[in-house]
């Protein structure tokens, strides 16, 4: 009669599966989170130039051009996208890193050692008895690695397909978290340029108006007036071109250095994993 081998599954419970999952935190308590903190950090910074700077400074222009909400609701918008994004690379970016520095650690390379010479059940209660600040993504990844080398200690190829799935699910997770950064990125610009074409509409209307008055009528002092006007809508024209731009270029910035960090931590997470598949 053939010994049935017990299997040791750890408890894991539902909640805390599900808050480490990918990204540590429920996505859309992050993102909400996010959302907050970019409208609070909004409101204050209109606020402090409505407010402390001066109406002739190129800040005040730049944002506030016009008095009321509505006539600088493209600032508005294009400031709101632009912190968001701000916010989400650097909540990410200490996120990763706290992420780097528990897979750099020591005692992470001690479980693995573990799962080499005395086996994956070993392994999991070394790594359950590592201290609560070790639950991270890389704690549950080698949890999750370690339960599925147990379980299917007989199948190798079944074993490293069900990894391979999960690996590729993971990866499309994480490209996903950017989906919305993404949309505000490329957002920012264009809306610096539907500023731009107000802009322009408003000074040519003004001067059109202008033409329009008889030669009699004209004055030196009507002249000046609608030469403002017509250069105020300019002025509107390209200082939110310049504004999305430097918005959507401050973004891709931020995005671009956090998703590298991503990339190195995934890189080491995807190595440190296949050393525990590599029984060598």
């Amino acid at each position: 009669m053939i010994e049935k081998r017990e299997t040791y599954v750890p408890e894991i419970l539902e909640e805390d599966r599900f808050r480490f999952d990918v990204y540590g935190g429920l996505r859309t308590n992050r993102i909400l989170s996010i959302t907050v903190l970019s409208v609070i950090s909004t409101i204050i910074l209109f606020s402090g130039i409505r407010f402390i700077v001066s109406k002739e400074s190129f800040i005040r222009q730049l944002f506030l051009p016009a008095d009321g909400l509505l006539p600088n609701s493209i600032q508005i918008l294009i400031t709101l996208f632009g912190l968001w994004v701000l916010v989400f690379a650097i909540d990410r970016f200490f996120f990763f890193r706290r992420e780097l520095s528990i897979i750099k650690n020591e005692k992470i390379k001690q479980v693995v050692l573990a799962s080499k010479s005395s086996g994956p059940i070993v392994a999991i209660d070394t790594l359950n008895n590592l201290p609560p600040n070790y639950k991270s993504i890389t704690f549950f990844r080698l949890l999750w690695l370690f339960k599925q080398q147990e379980i299917q200690h007989s199948d190798f190829e079944l074993f490293y397909q069900t990894y391979r799935d999960r690996w590729e699910l993971e990866e499309k997770r994480l490209a996903s978290e950017y989906a919305t950064a993404d949309v505000f990125i490329w957002s920012m610009p264009i809306l610096g340029f539907i500023g731009t074409v107000i802009g322009i509409s408003l000074a040519v209307g003004n001067f059109s108006s202008f033409l329009n008055v008889s030669g009699n009528d004209i004055e030196l002092g009507m002249i000046k007036e609608r030469l403002s006007e017509v250069a105020s809508g300019l002025a509107f024209a390209f200082d939110t071109t310049l504004l999305g731009l430097a918005s959507s270029l401050l973004g891709m910035l931020g995005t671009s250095f956090t998703g590298s960090q991503e990339n190195e931590y995934m890189t080491r997470l995807k190595a440190l994993s296949l050393d525990v598949i590599i029984k060598k």
